[in-house]
């Protein structure tokens, strides 16, 4: 019997600092830029800050509008780091370079496909770090 009561009394205790640590690791997503829209074909001022200032963007969520620029399309560059070249206002020379994570739900894209992506900016740069959240067609 003192076995079974010390035996549920770690069982509480480990399932509350279980809890406790799920709730800490949960952040809500607050930092939301919208450097694209998908009902306009046309990049915001935004996303030029973007592409001149990567660092300023570490750890948001970024929405643009971007080409496809990876040979043999989107479904095939699932699980890589795919390049991309931005819409219009934003330097459109300079690459993106996004991962579509796997399992991600992707369009059947192709090289030069418009495209929406929502991505977390997790290093501040252009060249890695970006993983796609999101991925459409215009």
């Amino acid at each position: 019997m003192k076995r079974v009561l010390i035996f549920l009394v770690f069982l509480a205790v480990s399932m509350t600092s279980i809890t406790v640590f799920a709730q800490e690791s949960i952040t809500p997503d607050v930092d939301f830029i919208r450097v694209g829209y998908a009902n306009v074909k046309t990049n915001s001022k935004d996303s030029a800050d973007f592409f001149d200032n990567p660092e300023a963007y570490l750890g948001k969520t970024i929405q643009i509008a971007v080409f496809l620029r990876a040979e043999g399309g989107l479904r095939a560059a699932v699980g890589k780091l795919v390049p991309f070249r931005a819409d219009y206002y934003a330097p459109t020379r300079i690459p993106l370079y996004i991962s579509i994570p796997e399992g991600l739900n992707v369009p059947n894209a192709s090289p030069g496909d418009e495209l929406i992506v929502i991505f977390r900016c997790t290093k501040g740069s252009l060249d890695s770090g970006n993983i796609a959240m999101f991925v459409t067609r215009y």
